[in-house]
């Protein structure tokens, strides 16, 4: 059994509790080291206790900080580099919450997620 994931260049599995990475779609080393960078970072939220109102709240914060420290680290200036922690966030957490509430939910946890760099500080 397998999963599709599609364009992918990696993903965390929280059923077997490991990262995996798509070769066929990582063609670069700072590919390599941003999806590994943004796969570690759901790995290690899934261990955390946070107190969230709901588990569209978690997907969104857990998508804020791994786009916050991985494939969107190095943009600038910081407003283009919000924008696409935003977008990468949005899109991610409206596969679980849909469109409408994935937008609502991360504006509502966007400043507190967005600076929480843990555990890479």
């Amino acid at each position: 059994m397998g999963t599709n994931q599609e364009s992918r260049m990696g993903y965390y599995d929280s059923r077997y509790k490991r990262v995996v990475l798509c070769c066929d779609y990582i063609r670069s080393r700072d590919d390599l080291e941003d999806t590994l960078v943004h796969e570690l970072t759901h790995a290690f939220d899934s261990l955390r206790k946070g107190k969230f109102k709901s588990i569209c709240h978690l997907v969104a914060c857990g998508e804020i900080r791994a786009s916050a420290l991985g494939q969107c680290a190095d943009i600038t200036p910081e407003k283009k580099k919000n924008q696409c922690i935003w977008n990468d966030a949005v899109r991610s957490t409206e596969i679980h919450c849909g469109l409408e509430r994935a937008e609502k939910t991360v504006r509502e946890v966007f400043d507190n997620c967005v600076h929480d760099a843990t555990p890479f500080q």
